[in-house]
């Protein structure tokens, strides 16, 4: 069995990704970003539509082409910004991937304290790896962005309950963590502004 087959078979059974072959982190790195351009590159197609056509419209509506909002937009500019940022979303991509990864398994040693599991760092590193290949769903248009981060959550919390011996609803927690800091995070940034008017 090559790597790229592993890759694809973490997305049933990450636990597997303990057995040689094994998909690291570089490995999941490179069989990823061409899931991520793709996804980037329907990303920039659908802004190329959406502007296009709102861009039209509003050429054949006297009504909206004379209002001061519409008539001073430019959408070669509105294109090129969202270039630019699909262009740095790909090119960043390693980066954002790694911090992903330091992130979970900061996440993971430390939520794993409290348990009897094991904590090595390369155990964990293949965890984080074999959920890298959720990003295969990120080439689904609309919905591929939610789907990974499911798919993820999913490959996560099975990677811990069958490796790591732990529970299944404990692993789901452990993995839902960072989303309710986030959650967290955001809902007291809401309260702050709303309190502030």
């Amino acid at each position: 069995m090559n790597l790229i087959q592993r890759y694809f078979e973490n997305l049933l059974y990450p636990e597997n990704n303990f057995e040689f072959p094994q998909v690291k982190f570089k490995e999941a790195l490179f069989l990823s970003w061409p899931f991520f351009i793709f996804s980037r590159f329907l990303i920039l197609l659908s802004a190329y539509l959406v502007i296009n056509n709102f861009s039209s419209q509003i050429t054949n509506s006297p009504l909206l082409a004379v209002h001061p909002f519409f008539k001073n937009l430019d959408f070669s500019e509105l294109m090129k910004l969202v270039l630019n940022f699909v262009s740095i979303s790909i090119i960043f991509f390693p980066l954002y991937l790694f911090a992903e990864m330091v992130v979970w398994k900061i996440t993971f040693k430390i939520l794993l304290y409290f348990t009897e599991a094991p904590r090595e760092e390369e155990k964990l590193e293949l965890l984080i790896s074999s959920s890298f290949s959720s990003y295969i769903f990120s080439i689904i248009p609309f919905i591929g962005e939610p789907l990974k981060a499911c798919s993820q959550i999913y490959l996560l919390s099975r990677g811990l309950n069958k490796r790591f011996q732990l529970s299944g609803v404990l692993s789901l927690i452990i993995v839902l963590f960072p989303y309710f800091i986030k959650f967290g995070i955001f809902m007291t940034l809401i309260g702050i502004m709303l309190a502030m008017r």
